[in-house]
C-alpha cells in the first residue's frame, strides 16, 4: 500500500491498483511513487474520491498508458 496525505493506493493481484481518498497535490506524489515502486500495475481503479485529479497526475497516468 502507498499512502500520502489522505490518499491510499492498494495493490490487488499483480497488476491492479485501487486508489481512494482525497485528491489534491498529494495525488501526484502517490501516483508517481506507485509507478516507480510497482511498475507492473497497468490498471488504476478510482474509488470514492472527492476532489479532482490534477493535470500533472493525469499526464503522469496517461504517459505510462494506465487503464482507468
Amino acid at each position: 500500500m502507498i499512502s500520502h496525505c489522505n490518499l491510499n493506493i492498494v495493490l490487488e493481484g499483480s497488476n491492479k491498483g485501487y486508489i481512494s481518498g482525497d485528491l489534491g497535490t498529494g495525488s501526484y506524489i502517490a501516483v508517481k511513487a506507485m509507478i516507480e515502486n510497482i511498475p507492473e500495475v497497468d490498471t488504476l481503479v478510482l474509488k470514492n474520491m472527492p476532489g479532482s485529479l490534477n493535470m500533472h497526475s493525469g499526464r503522469l497516468i496517461r504517459g505510462i498508458f494506465l487503464v482507468l
